[in-house]
C-alpha cells in the first residue's frame, strides 16, 4: 500500500484516481472470475499443486498428482537468497517489504493489481512456510521474479510441490 500511495504522489494523480487504484490495491477482494482485460496493470495465472512422484520428463506417474487449491500468494519487493531465512525447501523470513497479498479461487486462478515495477512472488503453505522458485536475474538469484509494465497484465503459472 505505501509503495501506492509514493508512486501515486511522485506522478501527481488525482485523488478519484487514488481510490479507484484503492479498490483495486486490495487483491483478496475479488469474488468472480477475472478476465485478463478486466484490468489494464498486474499479473493474472495460475497455480497448481504436484504431489507424489513425477517422471524425469515432468509427466505424472502412478502416485503423483496436480490439483488446484485456494492458496495464498504474496508480492514482495525484488527478493535474493539473501534477504530470506530458509530451512532446506522452504521460506521461513523475509526481510523486504511485502505489497500484495491475495488468495486464489479453488481452480488456482489468480489476479493481483501491481504497480510498474519487478517484483518477488512467493506462495504460503500453512504448514511448512512460503515457497518460491530461485532464478537467474540480472546476474543474481532472486526468487520468482516478476515484471509489471505499464498498461500490461503479465502472465505467471506457479507451482507448488508436495
Amino acid at each position: 500500500m505505501n509503495l501506492l500511495i509514493r508512486y501515486l504522489k511522485r506522478t501527481n494523480i488525482k485523488w478519484i484516481s487514488l481510490i479507484l487504484l484503492l479498490s483495486l490495491d486490495n487483491c483478496s477482494f475479488h469474488k468472480l472470475p477475472i478476465k485478463a482485460d478486466q484490468y489494464l496493470q498486474g499479473i493474472k495465472g495460475k497455480i497448481l499443486v504436484k504431489s507424489g512422484n513425477f517422471n524425469p520428463d515432468g509427466s505424472i506417474n502412478e502416485n503423483g498428482a496436480i490439483y488446484s487449491e485456494p492458496l495464498t500468494l504474496k508480492v514482495f519487493e525484488l527478493t535474493a537468497l539473501s534477504e530470506v531465512t530458509m530451512n532446506e525447501k522452504h521460506i521461513k523470513a523475509i526481510y523486504s517489504e511485502e505489497i500484495a497479498s491475495f488468495s486464489a479461487d479453488n481452480k488456482g486462478d489468480f489476479f493481483c493489481y501491481l504497480p510498474v515495477g519487478t517484483y518477488s512472488i512467493f506462495v504460503e503453505d500453512l504448514q511448512k512456510g512460503l515457497f518460491a522458485e530461485l532464478s537467474d536475474y540480472k546476474n543474481e538469484y532472486y526468487f520468482n521474479p516478476i515484471n509489471v509494465d505499464s498498461n500490461k497484465v503479465t502472465m505467471l503459472n506457479l507451482y507448488l510441490y508436495k
